[in-house]
């Protein structure tokens, strides 16, 4: 009975000094990703970092990742927190984003955040926030600021079903794409040039729409870097800087 006594007191002291270190961490003036793995590692690791990886498309052909399959160097807001010189991907299918670290070991360990504590993180140059857009429901936005309006992108991928492979019961969709204009505090959507250029004032329009033609940018098709160099152009434009 003695021996019991002393092992929950021992189990105890353990948990109050790991509550404790969590608090003096969280109060340091810079917390790294890192601080936040060693501090859920022993205790409760899938609750305070998220959940542990596992390959849940091994018999999908393609990748549901942003842009390619290979972690990028960023940040990640968690439950407004930043956490700064992280390894991330963000899987635009399921839409949640994972986070590579070393563990004690020195080995590298996986982990797929919890939707509702990540607010906003940069993937490479990339930034995303968690915003309510479409009907309500909360998604991840690629966020283009310039100086005159704020361009929002919702990545996604599909699955569809392969046929006559012994391999793949299904494929992932090329990426695609719905943007949100944010124009003078007002969140209007759009899918075309002709849709995107409705929002400008009447004199301004037809040079929008010759900007975009003569630089053959369909948002229908257009890659990440496009919208970004020419949303900047149309900004320039509707300044009255010289458009490169």
């Amino acid at each position: 009975m003695q021996k019991v006594v002393i092992a929950i007191v021992l189990c105890l002291h353990m948990c109050l000094s790991a509550v404790f270190g969590q608090q003096k961490v969280l109060q340091a003036e810079h917390v790294t990703y890192t601080d936040l793995v060693k501090m859920g590692y022993g205790l409760d690791q899938d609750l305070v970092n998220g959940l542990q990886y596992y390959n849940r498309y091994i018999r999908c052909k393609g990748d549901p990742y942003f842009q390619s399959n290979h972690f990028r160097k960023g940040s990640i807001t968690i439950e407004g927190e930043i956490f700064y010189d992280v390894r991330l991907k963000f899987d635009i299918h399921s839409q949640h984003v994972e986070l590579e670290y070393k563990n004690f070991s020195g080995g590298s360990n996986r982990v797929v955040t919890i939707f509702d504590r990540v607010d906003a993180f940069f993937c490479g140059e990339h930034q995303f926030q968690k915003l309510s857009l479409d009907k309500g429901n909360e998604k991840y936005y690629q966020v283009i600021p310039t100086a005159c309006f704020t361009i929002y992108v919702f990545w996604e991928k599909g699955l569809v079903p392969v046929s006559g492979n012994t391999t793949y019961t299904d494929q992932f969709t090329d990426a695609r794409h719905s943007f949100w204009l944010n124009l003078n505090g007002e969140i209007l959507p759009f899918n075309s040039r002709k849709d995107f250029t409705e929002y400008f004032p009447e004199e301004q329009k037809k040079e929008i729409k010759r900007l975009l033609k003569r630089n053959q940018f369909k948002f229908r098709t257009a890659q990440v870097g496009e919208v970004t160099r020419n949303m900047q152009s149309v900004c320039n434009l509707l300044e009255g800087r010289e458009i490169n």
